[in-house]
């Protein structure tokens, strides 16, 4: 789909004079472009801060350029990017995903343009923020059925920064209804640690936590990675 956009600028704008061309420029803004030709998304959301935000927009795809041109302060500008939102709030430069939720399908970027000189460019490219799990449980007990089970997922990490995509603090925990093959999958926001868990319930009965980020851990599954990959696992019934 060929991105292009409408630019929708909210109430946390910053008006920025411009200069004309026969004052001294120096105090001027910088005029920074923001490309996001390589993007293919319904919408992506667009945040530009210094010290306080200066600006949020959405594009859109119809029949203009996917380009967005603003004036912003001298300095340094950070950028944030991201599409995929579908739950998740944005909490003081935080993009936190409700209790009781998995995570959205967020593909995001974050960068600090210098714009020190009257013009600055950046491309937007958007990294893949979510991992999808799939479980597969052996050995149930007789007397459940895997199609009466349910999956209970929590840990410590609940969205991420739109500083520098770094992983936020926060509860984490979804319930999670198997496939017509038994198999449990679910998506989970970038971990910064091994405190993933998760608990099989069936009419009643709970079984032990099953320490998830440590199995993760355990066969190499990298939380570094600029795009993070999906993993399907089968585990034994604890």
């Amino acid at each position: 789909m060929k991105l292009s956009s409408i630019l929708l600028f909210s109430a946390t704008v910053v008006s920025i004079a411009s200069c004309s061309i026969k004052e001294d420029r120096s105090g001027c803004p910088c005029v920074l472009t923001i490309d996001a030709s390589d993007i293919r998304a319904d919408e992506i959301s667009i945040i530009c801060s210094n010290t306080k935000r200066l600006l949020k927009t959405a594009l859109i795809p119809i029949e203009t350029g996917p380009i967005l041109e603003i004036n912003v302060p001298r300095g340094r500008v950070n950028v944030a990017t991201y599409t995929g939102n579908e739950f998740s709030k944005e909490q003081n430069d935080t993009l936190v995903i409700p209790y009781g939720k998995e995570a959205d399908c967020i593909y995001a970027n974050a960068c600090q343009i210098n714009t020190e000189a009257e013009t600055a460019y950046t491309r937007i490219a958007l990294n893949k923020q979510f991992a999808r799990i799939s479980l597969e449980f052996a050995n149930l007990p007789e007397d459940w059925s895997v199609l009466n089970t349910k999956l209970t997922v929590s840990g410590k990490t609940n969205g991420l920064s739109l500083n520098d995509l770094s992983p936020s603090e926060g509860e984490f925990n979804c319930d999670i209804a198997p496939d017509n093959k038994g198999i449990f999958s679910f998506k989970v926001p970038r971990q910064k640690g091994n405190d993933l868990y998760c608990r099989i319930k069936n009419e009643g009965q709970t079984s032990v936590p099953i320490a998830l980020g440590e199995i993760l851990e355990s066969v190499g599954f990298d939380w570094t990675k600029e795009n993070l990959d999906d993993i399907s696992l089968k585990l034994e019934f604890p």
